[in-house]
């Protein structure tokens, strides 16, 4: 996590979850560990989420900037 490029990874989700709203009424996200790192990131940055699961995992707030 510490050499994650969080800018990056949360462009790419954002990307992600504009592919799938033009298929789908709703898009959800779920993370693991890193991944619910990501999943607390993206649902505080990235509008539309439907809604999101976290199983552990925090970002790290001098790290992750909104």
């Amino acid at each position: 996590m510490n050499h994650l490029d969080w800018t990056g990874a949360l462009k790419d989700i954002k990307n992600i979850k504009e592919h799938f709203s033009g298929k789908y009424k709703h898009v959800s996200i779920v993370g693991f560990c890193m991944g619910g790192a990501l999943t607390f990131a993206s649902l505080a940055s990235i509008q539309g989420f439907k809604n999101g699961a976290v199983f552990y995992g925090v970002p790290d707030l001098n790290t992750f900037k909104v």
